[in-house]
């Protein structure tokens, strides 16, 4: 019989057969106590496949790297310690997600943009489901404790509140009072109101709300329900939601104009049919067959099939069509508090970059580790640059050295990595938030630079940092929400009524 839900021998899913096995056979959630051991024992695993992760990918997250990887440091995602002390009390632990969450994060691409990621992880954001309904007594800085549908509402200005229900569709909303799920607040002339998004064909819909595009055909609501936009013919009128142009037309100052075909004159406000290009080079420019290997380009849609990419290849910032990603123009998503997505446009033997003399983002090939590396050679996923090489990256507690990199919130401290020195604690380099000096980890102070790209759960400014600066914010107390400010990185603004809160630091 397992005895334990202890995670530090196990891989995560591990974890999760083994604490499968605790409910069924040795009641693992049979008392308060078992069901917090339980639930930290979760979040202890989490981070761990979490740090796993980052690290596993940290050329694909480039700047926000760092960001990511506090999962690597016990201090990381304090909101879900919180939450997971409070199991079997106000929060339960969901045991499907739990387990999805684990098992997703281990087979996980690096590369994953928001349309396109799997359910499993985006459930991981919420694993704990609140247990108290409405009216009953809730911790306002804690977002898990309240009943699915409900919010905890400050109801004395400080840690007393109660539970109320999430305005639904219809309803009136603000920041301070988000809406339920399926909908969300919309901003209209005559305020702001929750309403349905992206809802399925044939849905019944109101005004403001949103239809969900079908193989890329455009629905909107129409005579209350989400239908196709019908087409028009050259010459009538279009708008989006409206009315929508054939394949051989584009809606221009919102009429209805044919595109140019082969041999057409074309310009910006003239685009040629599908499978077309606009020969620039051409007086005056005229539509012509898709560029081949060679052939001047402004974009991959203008390159045939056999050379997709328009990639400047010498660096003279001429750009041809090519078979070969180096020097594409690529797009790289920002993946900001959203841990799980890292897009880039670049084949998977590329990384997408600013780098070298080019002032766009642009493919750079990836270095295998122990290759040499710069900005121009990022390198392989699991390893990073070090002295223009590229070394592997270790784990937590794990051996480091000259050929071994630790996570970026850890340092190599006497061949193993440990992790970085905190607020007030003695350090001779870096610190897990703040600045080093003068031998202890501080703040930095308003008026200095930051990184805002470090944002989240680091806090390196005494208030917090906007724009790369540190500026001062609310104190505890002040009232806050839609323009009144928002409070100290250390506070959380709570709702105290429909549109406005009060700055509260995390309640016991």
């Amino acid at each position: 019989m397992i005895a334990s839900c202890d995670h530090a021998r196990m891989s995560p899913s591990q974890w999760a057969a083994a604490c499968a096995a605790l409910v069924v056979v040795s009641g693992c959630v049979s008392s308060r106590e078992r069901e917090d051991e339980r639930a930290i024992a979760w979040v202890d695993a989490y981070l761990d496949a979490m740090c796993a992760f980052h690290v596993r990918c940290e050329t694909d997250f480039g700047e926000f790297a760092d960001r990511h990887q506090r999962a690597c440091d016990e201090r990381g995602y304090p909101h879900l310690r919180r939450a997971a002390e409070r199991a079997g009390r106000t929060t339960r632990l969901d045991d499907a997600i739990a387990s999805a969450c684990l098992e997703a994060i281990e087979t996980a691409s690096c590369r994953v943009a928001p349309q396109t990621l799997i359910p499993e992880l985006i459930a991981c954001q919420r694993p704990f489901v609140g247990l108290v309904e409405i009216g009953g007594a809730c911790d306002p800085t804690s977002a898990s404790e309240c009943a699915p549908g409900l919010y905890c509402r400050s109801v004395d200005g400080g840690c007393g509140g109660a539970c109320e229900a999430l305005p639904r569709r219809g309803e009136p909303c603000s920041g301070m009072r988000p809406c339920a799920d399926g909908t969300i607040c919309v901003v209209e002339e005559d305020g702001a109101w929750c309403r349905a998004w992206s809802l399925d064909a044939a849905a019944a819909c109101g005004e403001g709300e949103r239809c969900a595009a079908v193989d890329g055909v455009e629905h909107a609501c129409i005579e209350g329900r989400c239908a196709p936009v019908p087409v028009v013919a050259v010459g009538e009128r279009c708008q989006s939601g409206v009315a929508r142009c054939g394949a051989d037309a584009w809606c221009a100052g919102e009429t209805c104009t044919a595109r140019a075909a082969l041999g057409d004159v074309c310009e910006p406000g003239l685009p040629c049919v599908e499978g077309l290009r606009c020969d620039t080079d051409a007086e005056p420019p005229r539509c012509a067959p898709l560029g081949v290997a060679g052939d001047a380009c402004d974009g991959d849609h203008e390159c045939a099939a056999e050379s997709p990419y328009c990639a400047d290849l010498d660096g003279d910032g001429v750009e041809h069509c090519s078979a070969d990603a180096d020097g594409a123009w690529c797009r790289g998503g920002l993946s900001g508090d959203f841990p799980f997505h890292a897009f880039d446009s670049c084949p998977e033997t590329h990384v997408c970059a600013i780098a070298g003399e080019l002032s766009s983002h642009r493919c750079y090939p990836i270095a295998a580790r122990g290759s040499a590396c710069d900005d121009t050679r990022p390198c392989e996923n699991g390893s990073r640059c070090v002295d223009d090489r590229c070394v592997a990256i270790a784990l937590p507690d794990e051996a480091c050295g000259a050929e071994v990199a630790c996570p970026l919130t850890h340092a190599c401290v006497e061949g193993r990595c440990a992790a970085l020195p905190r607020i007030g604690e003695t350090c001779t380099d870096a610190c897990f938030e703040g600045v080093c000096r003068d031998g202890l980890c501080v703040r930095r102070a308003a008026g200095e630079a930051c990184d805002s790209m470090r944002t989240g759960w680091y806090r390196d400014c005494e208030g917090a940092c906007s724009g790369d600066v540190c500026v001062d914010l609310l104190d505890a107390g002040a009232t806050c929400g839609w323009g009144l400010g928002g409070c100290d990185a250390e506070l959380s603004c709570v709702p105290t009524s429909h549109d406005a809160g009060v700055c509260l630091a995390p309640c016991e």
